[in-house]
């Protein structure tokens, strides 16, 4: 049968049943390709570079360490994937014990 024949009997659109023959064809299973999974990290690669910059200067926040690797390293990131990076590598940065404040007169 053709690809229009299958695809009005199985109430498909055409493009997705071409799909399946090409990817038949291809692999030998016209089954999905896996979803998911874990990909490699982007600031892997920067590791050691990270963790050098963050031991000079310990107090840097996540925006300016995104500027300068963006700057340096000519990799956009989102503060977002550098917080995960610090999460994976077990830093956090703790804020400073907070004042006391005054009590009641």
């Amino acid at each position: 049968m053709s690809c229009r024949n299958v695809a009005e009997l199985t109430n498909v659109v055409a493009s997705t049943v071409v799909r399946w023959t090409q990817r038949q064809r291809q692999t030998g299973s016209p089954a999905a390709k896996a979803m998911g999974g874990k990909g490699p990290y982007l600031l892997e690669a920067h590791r050691d570079w990270l963790l050098e910059r963050l031991r000079e200067k310990p107090d840097l926040t996540l925006h300016v360490l995104r500027a300068e690797i963006i700057e340096q390293r000519n990799i956009v990131v989102s503060c977002d994937t550098l917080w995960r990076f610090l999460k994976r590598e077990d830093i956090s940065f703790k804020k400073k014990r907070p004042r006391q404040r005054g009590g009641s007169p």
